[in-house]
C-alpha cells in the first residue's frame, strides 16, 4: 500500500511539473506574439514617418525649383531690359552724332 502511494505522489507530482512547463510555454508564446505585434505596429509607424518625410523632402525640392525659375525668369527679363536700354542709349548717340 506503501509503494501505491509513492507511485501516486510521484505521478501528481510530474502531473505539476509538466503542466507549470505547459504554461511557461503558453506565457513565452504570448509574449512572442506580443512582441511580434508590437514590432509589426512599430514597423507600419516607422514607414509612415518616412513616407511623410519623404513626402515634404518632394514638396521642399518642387519649392525651390519654382523658386529657381522664377529668378532665373526675373534675371532674363532684366537681362533683355538692360539690353534693350543700352541699344536705345547707342541710337541716340547715333542719332545725335547725325544730327551734328
Amino acid at each position: 500500500r506503501r509503494r501505491r502511494r509513492w507511485i501516486a505522489k510521484r505521478r501528481a507530482r510530474m502531473d505539476a511539473i509538466l503542466e507549470a512547463e505547459r504554461r511557461s510555454l503558453r506565457a513565452t508564446e504570448r509574449r512572442r506574439e506580443a512582441d511580434a505585434a508590437a514590432a509589426a505596429f512599430q514597423r507600419a509607424r516607422d514607414e509612415e514617418i518616412e513616407r511623410k518625410r519623404r513626402v515634404r523632402m518632394e514638396m521642399l525640392a518642387d519649392e525651390r525649383a519654382r523658386r529657381k525659375a522664377r529668378q532665373e525668369q526675373l534675371e532674363l527679363e532684366r537681362r533683355r531690359e538692360n539690353a534693350r536700354i543700352a541699344l536705345e542709349k547707342r541710337a541716340a548717340t547715333r542719332m545725335q552724332s547725325i544730327a551734328r
